[in-house]
């Protein structure tokens, strides 16, 4: 019992010590993401990977030293090129099909934050995510004698998803209020996406590679 006082006293002091640098920080962040998809063996046969982009503003708490809360709101896109075979309304094979399709998301983390170093602060965090469907379309190419066009699919296929985030970076004071930082964060999504499934209509899940830029003020 002496034993766990002592460890109870201690760790009490570590808290009060990093609890000096308890203060909110809001800020913007922004850059690319490389969207995958993933559901079955064999689907980059069928999926290409894309190469979009993120943007939104964050907020951020410090609970002490080490351990930080974060959430914010980003503008997120997600997409993937598709190819498949294609049959005219007598079934004959016309050729292959290419298809974009492309999501706009309202993204929203809930990441806690373990952060180490002085000057430089190199961090890691976690949590999970929600993202909004704001619009989905699909470019289909041309082919035979059907034209391209570009279908507004929201509400025929568009789907709300969630998932789990996984990130580390570092950030560097530059100024007393100012800050930079740079994060690397996967945003890998575990329910049914919007999609086209290829095989067999199996459901086809999301992944995200974010690299991200950006700028805070302490308040």
């Amino acid at each position: 019992m002496k034993h766990l006082f002592v460890l109870i006293f201690i760790a009490l002091e570590i808290l009060t010590c990093y609890g000096q640098t308890n203060a909110y920080n809001i800020g913007f962040e922004g850059g690319f993401n490389f969207c995958s998809a993933r559901g079955y063996s064999g689907i980059d046969n069928s999926y290409n990977q894309g190469i979009k982009c993120t943007a939104g503003l964050f907020f951020h708490y410090n609970l002490n030293g080490i351990i930080s809360f974060r959430t914010g709101t980003y503008y997120e896109q997600k997409g993937a090129s598709i190819k498949f075979n294609a049959v005219d309304n007598n079934g004959i094979p016309i050729g292959t099909f290419h298809t974009n399709e492309k999501f706009n998301f309202l993204t929203i983390p809930l990441l806690v934050r373990a952060n180490f170093g002085n000057s430089i602060n190199y961090f890691i965090n976690a949590g999970p995510y929600f993202g909004l469907i704001l619009k989905q379309t699909e470019n289909i190419e041309a082919i035979s004698s059907y034209p391209s066009r570009e279908n507004d699919v929201t509400q025929a296929a568009g789907r709300n998803e969630f998932g789990l985030s996984l990130g580390l970076g570092l950030s560097y004071k530059l100024l007393k209020k100012i800050a930079f930082s740079f994060e690397a964060r996967d945003n890998f999504g575990l329910s049914k996406s919007g999609l086209i499934p290829i095989a067999d209509f199996r459901p086809v899940k999301t992944n995200s590679l974010n690299l991200l830029l950006g700028i805070s003020y302490i308040l």
